[in-house]
């Protein structure tokens, strides 16, 4: 027994040693300005948690921040993912910098800029006004936030503009931000917000969501006073997915695609200012293969739950090319490794989606027959949304061939096909 309690109480001296360590750290690599901006404003923030109906622990952490007088407070999606998906088993619970706690109630969410707003029954002592997103590269800026459980701090950094070619709009921050800060404000040297933090590459490369989008969220709220949107989220972030993705989807397709050489194809590449793409080659001496291949993605994905993330467009391309002139033991391997490609989604687990239903064709794409199939898997908590896949096969060259696939995550079925028919009609062949 006194075992026990000798460890507990070297334990609980080791924390209060971190916790000292890391204020003493704080106070000291602070600039005035950002001692000022922390002593001025840091009672409009609070830590946000998600708490287990069964075991009464916090299950996910993050931050907040009051944005008006009447208790309306800012937070990320992510941080409250769990309770929006599953209320009968989870709860947001907030905490004040005084110390005071409470259940927050989510009034409104945005998962596709990972934003909620949450109204709070408590006397609201200080609230953060908002501003834009729209400064000078180079400006020093600020974000409070609760890393790891540790106690609140500011991050002190440097405004590094908007990454516009992304495919969601983000503020770049040279900063660090660190778990638990997810959700708290960035602030200007006039203490008003510009973004909420979201994520972090690490190396002092961070991300917040710019501020305009929670203008919208609250917009909402103002129209519809006396209700909430919820609690009927789940249709509402099926409609917010398939607004954004049809925007998206509509806009890629109607813009000139750039086109890639691989092999003797001319295909797809960087369709989009959103996409990446990569390439690299290889020599399967074995199988006296060449292989050439090229991947293009978009980078950004939508957190919906802990096991489901979409939002993703990607395709990929293998062209397989024999030294030897040995079409049975070159088509062999390339129908080897046509099935091998077949789309491996790990965005999802069985709660989430259905299992994929496939139908494929044989079809003449620029006067070469190609084996196309197309796959999808609906998923099952929001309407109307798929995954789907379309898988590329050229057949009728002895010794060469082309794979390609194309995978959409998060799309009306309709939108999907339509991609899928602008991306055939792109492949071309040279002579």
């Amino acid at each position: 027994m006194k075992d026990r309690f000798n460890k507990k109480v070297i334990v609980l001296a080791f924390v209060l040693f971190v916790t000292l360590i890391c204020s003493t750290s704080q106070s000291n690599l602070l600039t005035p300005e950002a001692n000022q901006i922390y002593e001025k404003y840091h009672n409009a923030i609070l830590q946000v948690r998600v708490i287990s109906r069964g075991s009464k622990e916090k299950s996910s952490l993050g931050s907040g921040f009051f944005f008006t007088k009447d208790g309306l407070a800012a937070t990320n999606y992510h941080v409250v993912s769990d309770a929006v998906n599953f209320p009968q088993l989870s709860f947001v619970e907030y905490i004040l910098a005084d110390g005071q706690s409470g259940e927050a109630e989510v009034v409104n969410i945005d998962p596709v800029h990972d934003l909620a707003i949450l109204k709070i029954k408590a006397p609201v002592k200080q609230f953060l006004e908002i501003g834009d997103s729209q400064l000078s590269k180079g400006m020093k800026i600020f974000s409070f936030g609760n890393p790891h459980d540790l106690g609140l701090i500011i991050v002190e950094g440097l405004y590094s503009g908007l990454m516009e070619h992304s495919r969601y709009r983000k503020i770049l921050f040279a900063g660090s931000l660190n778990p638990g800060m997810s959700g708290g404000p960035g602030v200007g040297g006039d203490g008003r917000v510009l973004g909420v933090n979201v994520s972090t590459a690490g190396n002092e490369i961070s991300f917040f969501v710019p501020v305009e989008y929670l203008k919208q969220m609250y917009d909402e709220l103002i129209v519809h006073p006396n209700q909430t949107l919820g609690p009927k989220w789940r249709k509402i972030i099926s409609q917010r997915l398939t607004v954004e993705g049809n925007q998206l989807i509509n806009k890629i397709i109607s813009s000139s695609w750039t086109k890639s050489h691989i092999g003797l194809a001319e295909v797809p590449g960087q369709i989009s200012d959103v996409f990446r793409c990569w390439g690299e080659s290889g020599d399967n001496k074995k199988y006296w293969l060449i292989g050439t291949y090229l991947t293009c993605a978009t980078e950004d994905e939508i957190y919906l739950s802990n096991t489901m993330q979409t939002g993703r467009i990607f395709f990929e391309y293998a062209w397989y090319e024999s030294r030897s002139f040995d079409p049975v033991r070159f088509y062999n391997v390339y129908e080897s490794y046509e099935k091998s490609s077949r789309a491996d989604f790990r965005n999802a687990e069985e709660r989430d989606v259905s299992n994929f239903v496939c139908e494929q064709e044989f079809v003449n794409i620029g006067g070469h027959p190609c084996k196309v199939e197309m796959c999808g898997r609906r998923y099952k908590m929001y309407e109307g949304l798929y995954d789907m896949t379309m898988r590329v096969t050229s057949t009728d060259m002895w010794s060469k061939g082309l794979i390609a696939n194309v995978f959409i995550q998060g799309v009306a079925e309709i939108q999907g096909k339509n991609f899928f028919l602008k991306f055939l009609n792109e492949i071309k062949w040279q002579n």
